[in-house]
C-alpha cells in the first residue's frame, strides 16, 4: 500500500519542475535575472512588476523603487557576509529596537540597588563571553557535511517537529520530498534543522531557502510552498531576524488562496488523503500561533488572523496523528467549541495542540485590552476570566505539560508559556511593579496615596505569580533547544517582572535571585542553539551592568 495514501497526485514530478525551470530561459539560452524582472518591492510580495527606474507599483504608493542583483550562479568568496530576506548583510544587519535605540531597553527598571550585584558572578559572564559568541561556537564544533537527506530527517524530528507539528508524518514526508528533490520545502526544513544539527551551515541554507521561494524560481503556491513559508518564518526569527512582517503577510494572503480558513477549502486536501488534510488544517493552525506568538513578542494591539472567524477543525492528539491514525479521533471540534464547553452537559477533551491554539486566541484578547487607546474596564474582566478558566478547564490528563511517558508535551508546554506570558502582558502595565512607576520609589517623602493601590496589589500579585510560572517550566525534564525558540523571549518577560518586584520589594529578593539564575542560565543553554536566546541573554545582563554603574 502506498505510503503517502494518493498524496502524489497534486505534486509536481521532478520532470515538471525541470521543464518550468527551462522556460525561462531567452532565446539566446541565457536565464532572465531577475534584476530585470522585478523590484526589490514587487519581489518580495511576489506581484507582477513593470520594470523601468520606477515601476508602477511603487510610483502609485510613492516608495523607493530598487532592483537587486540575483545570487544564482554565483559563488560568494569564503568568509564573505551573506544577505538576508531583507537585502541587507548577514554582518550589518541590526535589528531597531528599544534596546538599539537607547543605552538600556525601556522595558528594563533602572531604579535599584546592588542588590542585584551577585548575580554577576563568574558563573554569568558579561556579554561578548568567549563561551557563547557563535564565532567560538562554531570554532568548537567539529561539525559533518549533512547530504543525506535522512539525516536532516532525522534532526528535524528529533528537535523541532514536537514544537511545530504541521508538516506530514515522516513515511509519507519522504515519500514527498522524493518527489520533490531540492524544493523549498525539503530547503526550510533543513534550514531549521541546521540551528541543531549544522549551525554552521544555516547562514547557506537560508540564502538557499529565499531563492527557493522566489516563484520567479519555483512558481507553485500550494500546501507545501505555504508550509515552507512558515518554517523559514521560523528560522529566521530564531536566528535573531525577529522583522518577519513581509514573510508573514506573503504566507496570510497564500493561507486564504488555498481556503485554509474554512472547512470547505481543507476538505479538498482531506479529499485526496485525511492525512493531508490533516496537514492542512494543522499548517492553518500553525500560522495562527506563529503570528499571534509574533504579535505578542513586539506586543502589538492585534494579528491579522485573530479578527477572522475560523471554521477550520481543530487539530487531532498528535500521537494518532504522527501513527495514521485519525479516522480515530472523536467528533472534531472547532474553536468556538472550547469557549462553549462550559455551557455543556458533557465532559469534553480537546487536544493538547487545541488547547495551544486557545491560549493563542486569549492572547489576541489580551493584546487588545492592552492597547493605550483601549480603557474599557468589561474587556479587562474579560480577558482575566478567560485565563482564569483556560487553566480551570483542563481535564486532569492535561494539568501538566507532560505526558503518560513521562516526556514533555510541547503543544501544552508552549499552551502554558503562552498562558503566563497573558498574564503578565495583561496585568504588569497596570501594577505597582510596572517599571515606568519607579520613580516613586527615589522620593524623600512619600508619594500621595494611591486610590487604586489595593487593585493594583492584585495586578502585581498576578504579575508575579505568572513569571515564576515561566521559571518553573524551565525545571520540567526535557531538552532545553527542544522548545520552541520563543521560550527565550517569555524567559526575558519572566526575568524582567521578577526583577522589577525586587526593587520595590526586598522580602522577594532572596527567592527572585535563585530565579534569575535560573533563567539567564537558561538563556545560556537556549543560545547554544537558537540565536536570538543569545541575544536576549546578552540584553539581560547588559542591563544588570548598566543597573550598577549607577551605583
Amino acid at each position: 500500500m502506498d505510503r503517502l495514501a494518493g498524496v502524489q497526485r497534486p505534486l509536481a514530478p521532478v520532470s515538471e519542475v525541470t521543464q518550468v525551470q527551462g522556460n525561462r530561459l531567452h532565446n539566446n539560452g541565457r536565464r532572465n535575472l531577475p534584476i530585470s524582472s522585478a523590484c526589490t518591492a514587487c519581489r518580495s510580495l511576489h506581484l507582477k512588476c513593470s520594470g523601468g527606474l520606477c515601476c508602477e507599483r511603487c510610483a502609485s504608493k510613492q516608495i523607493a523603487c530598487s532592483y537587486q542583483t540575483s545570487r544564482r550562479g554565483k559563488r560568494r568568496p569564503k568568509g564573505s557576509p551573506s544577505p538576508n530576506h531583507f537585502g541587507q548583510s548577514a554582518s550589518a544587519y541590526n535589528h531597531e529596537d528599544e534596546w538599539s535605540r537607547n543605552s538600556t531597553p525601556a522595558w528594563f527598571p533602572v531604579e535599584t540597588d546592588l542588590w542585584c550585584v551577585d548575580f554577576l558572578d563568574s558563573n554569568l559572564a558579561w556579554p561578548g563571553s568567549e563561551d557563547l559568541t557563535p564565532a567560538s561556537r562554531s570554532t568548537a564544533l567539529s561539525e559533518p557535511r549533512f547530504d543525506n537527506q535522512s539525516q536532516w530527517l532525522d534532526g528535524y524530528y528529533q528537535f523541532v517537529a514536537a514544537s511545530h507539528p504541521f508538516l506530514l508524518p515522516r513515511p509519507q514526508l519522504e515519500v514527498l520530498l522524493q518527489e520533490r528533490v531540492g524544493s523549498d520545502l525539503e530547503l526550510s526544513l533543513r534550514f531549521i534543522a541546521s540551528y541543531h544539527i549544522a549551525p554552521k551551515q544555516a547562514l547557506q541554507l537560508r540564502v538557499e531557502v529565499e531563492d527557493a521561494i522566489d516563484e520567479s524560481t519555483y512558481p507553485s503556491r500550494d500546501l507545501f510552498r505555504l508550509q515552507s513559508m512558515i518554517l523559514f518564518i521560523i528560522g529566521l526569527h530564531a536566528g535573531g531576524i525577529e522583522d518577519t512582517t513581509v514573510m508573514v503577510s506573503c504566507a496570510e494572503e497564500l493561507a486564504f488562496e488555498l481556503g485554509l480558513d474554512n472547512v470547505e477549502g481543507v476538505s479538498k486536501f482531506s479529499r485526496i488523503s485525511p492525512l493531508l488534510g490533516e496537514s492542512a488544517l494543522r499548517t492553518w493552525w500553525e500560522l495562527y500561533c506563529m503570528t499571534g506568538l509574533l504579535a505578542g513578542v513586539h506586543q502589538r494591539k492585534t494579528f491579522r488572523l485573530y479578527g477572522i472567524d475560523a471554521k477550520t477543525i481543530l487539530p487531532c492528539e498528535e500521537v494518532l496523528y504522527d501513527q495514521s491514525r485519525i479516522h480515530e479521533q472523536n467528533r472534531r471540534h472547532i474553536l468556538a467549541d472550547i469557549s462553549a464547553v462550559q455551557f455543556s452537559d458533557k465532559s469534553i477533551a480537546f487536544s493538547s495542540f487545541a488547547y495551544r491554539i486557545d491560549a493563542v486566541r486569549i492572547l489576541g484578547d489580551v493584546l487588545a485590552v492592552s492597547s493605550s487607546d483601549n480603557t474599557d474596564p468589561n474587556l479587562l474582566r474579560a480577558a482575566d476570566a478567560s485565563i482564569a478558566n483556560w487553566f480551570i478547564q483542563l481535564p486532569s490528563s492535561k494539568r501538566e505539560p507532560i505526558d503518560n511517558g513521562g516526556q514533555c508535551d510541547e503543544m501544552l508546554f508552549e499552551a502554558n508559556l503562552v498562558i503566563n506570558a497573558s498574564t503578565i502582558i495583561l496585568h504588569k502595565p497596570r501594577s505597582e511593579i510596572n517599571a515606568d512607576n519607579f520613580s516613586g520609589a527615589l522620593l524623600c517623602a512619600p508619594p500621595p496615596k494611591d486610590p487604586f493601590e489595593r487593585l493594583r496589589v492584585v495586578h502585581g500579585a498576578k504579575a508575579m505569580q505568572a513569571a515564576f510560572q515561566i521559571s518553573e517550566l524551565i525545571t520540567i525534564p526535557s531538552r532545553l533547544s527542544s522548545h520552541t525558540h520563543l521560550f527565550s523571549c517569555g524567559i526575558i518577560l519572566g526575568l524582567v517582572t521578577q526583577l522589577a518586584a525586587a526593587a520595590l520589594s526586598p522580602s522577594n529578593r532572596s527567592a527572585v535571585k535563585a530565579q534569575v539564575r535560573l533563567s539567564l542560565a537558561a538563556l545560556s543553554e537556549l543560545g547554544r542553539t537558537w540565536p536570538l536566546a543569545l541575544d536576549k541573554r546578552k540584553q539581560a545582563l547588559e542591563g544588570l551592568k548598566h543597573l550598577l554603574e549607577g551605583y
